[in-house]
């Protein structure tokens, strides 16, 4: 005999914020932001290495969040990660942020 099971989720939105600004959760997204930015300097493919050392966490736009990424000066790192599989004529195509971010995705 089957039973039937009604969840409802209400939502706080003034909680929600509040999770923004929460010391453990920012705790948290820190620990996890540097764990990629240094798992995807070791996974950057290295010429001079100055485009894997420029891989870094920084603060986004949005309150409480975290960028985790290559500075501006170090553009090729785009295309170097690019989803096309030829890169450009100078850059070969190196799929290593995908591939470092599947570590961190579970499903």
């Amino acid at each position: 005999m089957a039973h039937a099971v009604s969840v409802r989720t209400v939502w706080s939105r003034e909680q929600i914020a509040a999770l923004k600004t929460d010391p453990e959760v920012e705790a948290f997204t820190h620990a996890a932001a540097t764990g990629l930015a240094r798992d995807l300097r070791v996974a950057a493919p290295k010429l001079t290495g100055a485009g894997a050392a420029s891989i870094e966490v920084r603060p986004a736009r949005s309150k409480g969040a975290l960028e985790v990424g290559w500075d501006k000066a170090h553009y090729y790192m785009t295309i170097q990660n690019s989803f096309s599989t030829l890169g450009s004529h100078t850059n070969l195509a190196f799929h290593f942020a995908q591939q470092t971010l599947e570590n961190y995705i579970h499903t």
